[in-house]
């Protein structure tokens, strides 16, 4: 996965709940589970529309 790019549509109905996850990973990684500490770890959000 770490060479994969997840894009907004990948994630569907759930991209808000993505984004929370996100923002509490960056202000603290070790307050999600290390599949998402992973998953995160290369995660890039998408830009403005």
């Amino acid at each position: 996965m770490a060479d994969e790019q997840v894009s907004t549509g990948t994630l569907g109905p759930n991209t808000w709940l993505v984004d929370e996850m996100y923002e509490q990973y960056l202000a603290n990684p070790h307050s999600v589970s290390v599949t998402w500490q992973e998953f995160f770890a290369d995660y890039r959000p998408p830009g403005p529309a």
